[in-house]
């Protein structure tokens, strides 16, 4: 059973760590929020890969913040509110015919926007709150 749980989180953090790579090269695909799942998903399966992803130069620091201290930094709060607002204002365009979509889509948008907007985005403002979401 292990085993089996080990090759899981394996497959899941070898595709966040594609579509992570992918969301470099590709506008308004996300990378910061794949590459933390893969880290998350290596952490439980792969020493070796967490390690590698840890070790690289522009992940790695973005993924100790994130550990850490709960950081998302100011440029990739607004890369990632700019793809969300983009991507779901074109599903919304294309989804114009159903209200239950729309809604659902509005919500959605809404909550990402809030969650990644609240975080801090300096160790010093993760110290002045109380407790770590």
């Amino acid at each position: 059973m292990e085993a089996v749980k080990r090759k899981i989180y394996l497959s899941i953090g070898a595709i966040a760590t594609g579509l992570g790579i992918v969301g470099i090269f590709v506008p308004l695909m996300p990378t910061t929020c794949f590459i933390i799942v893969a880290a998350w998903a290596f952490a439980k399966s792969s020493p070796t890969a967490y390690q590698r992803l840890m070790d690289n130069p522009y992940l790695g620091p973005r993924i100790r913040d994130w550990q850490e201290h709960r950081i998302i930094s100011c440029p990739a709060k607004r890369i990632a509110s700019f793809s969300i607002v983009v991507s779901v204002g074109i599903s919304m365009f294309l989804l114009r015919d159903s209200t239950l979509s729309l809604a659902i889509l509005a919500t959605v948008m809404i909550g990402l926007l809030w969650f990644i907007n609240s975080r801090p985005s300096t160790a010093h403002e993760s110290s002045k709150e109380t407790k770590p979401i």
